[in-house]
């Protein structure tokens, strides 16, 4: 059965099409639609006429994401292979673009991108995933808007804190942590120092928390306020961010108790029992992971987050190792606040977060780490669908610790020959090579901030919270 290739470069209420055959070349030559009934249409037509003709193939397409412009012709291609030989993926801009340039692809064009995007399925074949359903898209759109949401909330808080900084400073100690509710509500009323030393203790006091004791204290520090704007304009913006403030709280809470409705699903229930995850983390690393059978282990989950180490050696060059960062960044900012709850919570991950720092770890580094070993835990949760154990992280890493072994990387890659004395080679590698022909002691596993133990944990997907380098992270664990 042969096999045809169809790309589909989207953009912005229109796609470029190109098909092409086994051997790369042209079938069907590069052509438009719009993203309308009429372009969908004739879309089907195409298909149509071209399977007609062809009864004995295959036609697979590829629909590059383009943040949501792509979807109408998924589902278009999708409903297509329900009545014909075909099968539709959804691929990643990144690595069509970096397959682009190892093409040497000089010109980008609508359709040079298509038919880039049709010469990577044929030589990725192996790799490419076809038909996946996605289950959670509305549902993850949905908490993107929430995300949105306490983006604006927190643009707006930053807005009102300069604004109180020139209309009534002193307000400002009360906001070290959070702006609480009884200050939004004096705000409303009391939008500037002057209002507030016009205003009375028994008026402020019926603002609920804000006692009479405070409501004086209050209008005493607005009696002698430093601030530099008093006027009426600048009480109105404050009052126009408070109420827009007010109203994102709002929806938030409207939005956040909608979705956890719709996710009440036993794989959430069993990630709340990881210590730091909490009900809107639970659903936010489930919708972001999906079903966890499509990674092969724990370390592919850890580079689907971005939060796996990163480094590069390339001849005399060594580079530090640090958090590759290439990856989603919601579950990333979810780990890092669920760290410093899990740490708290629970006595074994503090102890291994504790065992990090007295082996002189950074605290940002050991962080990262602890990053990586919860997006591990949560790996195995939702894996052998069991709650969470701290005995059977125990019990992994003594096995780990049994089974770990030292080998030198050194004689792996100098098997068929020894270190030549002769070589033309520079300085920094010959020092290199003597230091390798050293008898190692505990003390001398670091060199340059890369160790024989991190290139065998990462290679073998050895524990990697077991690493002994103080700057696996350089400081990123944000």
């Amino acid at each position: 059965m042969k096999s045809y290739y169809l790309g589909c470069d989207v953009s912005k209420g229109y796609a470029d099409f190109i098909i092409l055959d086994q051997s790369k070349h042209i079938f069907v030559s590069s052509f438009q639609l719009d993203d309308t009934r009429t372009g969908h249409k004739q879309m089907e037509t195409v298909i149509r006429g071209f399977f007609k003709k062809r009864s004995d193939c295959v036609l697979f397409c590829g629909v590059e994401s383009t943040g949501g412009y792509e979807n109408n012709w998924y589902a278009l291609l999708r409903r297509l292979g329900m009545e014909f030989p075909l099968r539709v993926t959804r691929l990643n801009p990144k690595g069509v673009k970096h397959h682009g340039k190892s093409s040497l692809q000089r010109v980008e064009t609508d359709k040079t991108s298509a038919r880039t995007i049709a010469d990577y399925l044929i030589t990725h074949y192996d790799v490419v995933r076809y038909d996946e359903e996605d289950q959670f898209s509305l549902l993850r759109r949905h908490f993107k808007f929430i995300v949105l949401l306490k983006k604006q909330k927190a643009q707006l808080l930053n807005q009102l804190e300069s604004l109180l900084y020139s209309a009534n400073p002193e307000l400002l100690q009360y906001c070290r942590r959070t702006v609480p509710q009884w200050l939004l509500r004096l705000l409303e009323e009391c939008p500037t120092a002057a209002d507030i030393c016009q205003a009375s203790e028994q008026s402020l006091s019926t603002i609920p928390y804000l006692s009479d004791y405070r409501a004086g204290e209050l209008i005493s520090q607005a009696t002698n306020s430093v601030a530099s704007t008093q006027s009426p304009a600048m009480g109105t913006i404050i009052k126009g961010a408070v109420r827009q403030i007010q109203t994102l709280t709002e929806n938030i809470k409207v939005h956040v108790s909608l979705i956890m409705e719709q996710c009440q699903l036993p794989e959430i229930e069993l990630l709340k029992t990881i210590p730091g995850i909490s009900d809107y983390s639970a659903i936010c690393l489930y919708l972001e992971i999906g079903d966890v059978n499509r990674f092969p282990s724990a370390k592919k989950l850890a580079c689907f987050f971005g939060i796996h180490p990163a480094f590069k050696e390339s001849g005399d060059g060594k580079y530090e190792i640090k958090m590759s960062k290439q990856g989603r960044v919601r579950p990333r900012v979810i780990l890092f606040m669920s760290v410093f709850n899990a740490i708290q919570q629970d006595s074994h991950l503090a102890a291994v977060y504790a065992s990090y720092l007295q082996r002189g770890i950074a605290k940002m580094s050991a962080i990262g780490i602890m990053m990586h070993k919860l997006a591990r835990i949560v790996y195995g949760v939702l894996k052998n669908k069991e709650a969470y154990d701290p005995e059977i992280d125990r019990n992994n890493q003594t096995a780990i610790r049994k089974t770990q072994h030292s080998p030198d990387e050194h004689k792996k890659e100098r098997r068929y020959q020894g270190f030549d004395p002769t070589a033309p080679i520079s300085r920094r590698h010959m020092k290199k090579r003597k230091e390798q022909k050293r008898p190692k002691t505990d003390n001398s596993s670091v060199h340059n901030g890369i160790t024989s133990a991190l290139l065998n944990d990462i290679d073998d997907d050895i524990d990697l919270s077991r690493i002994t380098v103080t700057q696996i992270m350089n400081g990123e664990g944000q």
